[in-house]
């Protein structure tokens, strides 16, 4: 459900009373020089001494009026014939293998002769825009640019420079102009009505020059040679954004693991040893000395395993299944790819104990399994077995206890040179929450939990635009949630961990100047919104937000858990 719109007096007033930022949509007036848009009365005129020209073989057709479009919304174009309507970064006598170079003279069929108002058809070269006005930059703000690129599409850098001399150049892309949700003109400069036409937007940040102004406005470096670029509007403002800070509380987690770059490994005799203790695994990290030999678990030397390259096989009589590439799992199932993945390890349909690796078997080295169904112990040793194309000859041992449901990883030596990161843990079977990476080298006890506990969640499902509402969604509550607030602030206090208070493992993400409730959660989501201001000087203004909830009985001994923050932004796209 949806708790009605909350009063923002309290918004508006601490914002005016900050420093105003500027809003998206205020225009950056550009040196224009080509008349390359189609504007009424400038169709079926191509050798008109001061008429429209196409930068090709299209262009935009605004003669109808500029379009009703959310890409356009905030910027200012040329709506007005017979004048340049936009910064043209090509030469329109080679674009297209120089199909359309102008006519010498006017000899009425599609292609015009060059304009009165071109000096010259190069303006392949840097095209510079010196502002009159210089704009002050703030925090969070950003230049926008409404572009196409013809003939194949490409790349161009905008370079923009400060007041204090300072530089920064952005390399901005875009497809080919053909098909896209512009009215289009074909037939050169008669201008035809014609395949609609596309326009891509870009923004470079300039908020790490808060403070400075920009003077000036640079095009240059048009990647595609063959094809002209059409910058046809740009303006500044600030991007309205929703960010997640923190984390919230209070999560269990019954998976753990490290991905580590085959330089970085650290886990050289070291031994991961994994009691069960009814609530989970207490997972003890020592120093070790590599496998134990081979045949001390089954006298008869165990089983040896003809696995292939990236597979797997049931081994023994205990229902456990070997990896090629360094796990253990108990049944088959698991993925068999060489290229380790935390996504795979967490969602894979088996628990599995992980010393993952693109391994290859079936060239060197041997892979060995034993077990004594009297204990419930298994034991597979990789014994020399090489890292995929490379003389790095691994040494692992994995053991598993099926009664006690015990386990451990021994480390050998492993070499450094495998082309894939290791990837070392475990996880239960199915699809398991994301507790994060450990670095299990420093870590002398890893606690995991039976069943995993997701923390209360808070997202946004909208951003925070102005004029429009600002709309959250809490997650995961508890099923023994009595009611829940929600919290306001200007600022963030990063307070990470509050047991002080009584809320161990919580965080506070957002200064307490509003809070609001109690609301009522139905299940296990509650959706809230604020109604942002149709105001220019709030834009930029930085608003954090926060949930927490109350139970019955209590988690923590202060009787609430607290979600992550969200931070807004405020702006007007």
């Amino acid at each position: 459900m949806f708790q009605a719109p909350r009063p923002v007096s309290w918004l508006i007033g601490v914002a005016l009373a900050a420093t105003a930022a500027s809003a998206q949509g205020v225009p950056v007036p550009l040196n224009y020089n080509f008349n390359g848009i189609l504007h009424a009365g400038e169709a079926g005129m191509p050798d008109a001494p001061a008429g429209f020209r196409s930068i090709s073989d299209r262009a935009l057709d605004f003669r109808n009026g500029i379009p009703n479009d959310p890409i356009l919304a905030g910027y200012q174009l040329v709506a007005t014939a017979g004048v340049l309507d936009l910064v043209h970064l090509g030469n329109r006598n080679q674009v297209d293998a120089g199909n359309w170079m102008f006519d010498a003279v006017p000899d009425g069929d599609n292609i015009g002769i060059q304009p009165t108002w071109l000096a010259s058809a190069d303006q392949s070269g840097p095209q510079t825009t010196v502002l009159t006005n210089p704009i002050a930059v703030t925090p969070e703000m950003s230049l926008g640019f409404l572009y196409q690129i013809s003939n194949g599409g490409g790349s161009f850098d905008v370079t923009i420079t400060f007041q204090s001399g300072a530089t920064v150049t952005d390399t901005l892309s875009g497809p080919d102009w053909y098909l896209g949700t512009f009215p289009g003109t074909g037939s050169v400069d008669i201008a035809n009505p014609d395949q609609n036409l596309s326009l891509t937007e870009a923004r470079v940040d300039v908020g790490a020059f808060a403070g400075d102004a920009v003077t000036q406005i640079t095009f240059s470096n048009r990647s595609n040679t063959n094809g002209g670029v059409a910058i046809v509007a740009c303006n500044y403002g600030v991007k309205a954004s929703s960010t997640v800070v923190g984390k919230g509380c209070i999560s269990e987690y019954a998976s753990f693991y490290e991905q580590l770059d085959t330089a970085a490994f650290d886990l050289t005799n070291t031994d991961l040893t994994a009691v069960d203790t009814g609530a989970g695994y207490a997972v003890l990290v020592t120093p070790g000395f590599g496998p134990l030999p081979i045949g001390s678990l089954d006298p008869a030397g165990g089983t040896l395993l003809n696995l292939p390259d990236d597979g797997q096989l049931a081994a023994g009589t205990l229902g456990l299944t070997v990896g090629s590439n360094g796990w253990l799992a108990l049944g088959g199932g698991n993925s068999n790819s060489g290229s380790p993945s935390v996504a795979a390890l967490l969602g894979n349909p088996r628990e599995g104990i992980y010393a993952w690796n693109n391994l290859q078997p079936n060239t060197m080295g041997q892979v060995v399994y034993e077990e004594n169904p009297a204990s419930g112990q298994a034991r597979v040793t990789y014994d020399g077995v090489p890292a995929f194309n490379t003389p790095d000859l691994c040494h692992i041992q994995i053991d598993y206890n099926t009664i006690t449901g015990g386990w451990t990883i021994r480390f050998g030596t492993v070499g450094f040179a495998n082309p894939e990161d290791w990837l070392v843990g475990y996880s239960p079977a199915g699809a398991s929450l994301d507790p994060g990476p450990t670095d299990i080298s420093s870590a002398a006890v890893i606690l995991t939990q039976r069943n995993d506990v997701p923390p209360l969640g808070l997202q946004a499902t909208t951003d925070p635009v102005l004029g429009s509402y600002w709309d959250l969604r809490v997650t995961e509550i508890p099923p023994n949630t009595v009611f829940g607030v929600t919290i306001w602030g200007l600022s963030d206090p990063a307070i990470l961990d509050l047991g002080y208070l009584g809320l161990p493992g919580c965080q506070l993400r957002a200064d307490l100047d509003l809070v609001f409730g109690p609301w009522t959660p139905a299940g296990a989501a509650y959706s809230y919104n604020v109604q942002v201001p149709t105001n220019s000087a709030l834009s930029g203004t930085v608003i954090y937000t926060q949930a927490a909830t109350f139970a019955a009985p209590a988690v923590t001994p202060f009787g609430a858990i607290t979600s992550n923050g969200v931070k807004g932004v405020l702006g007007t796209f």
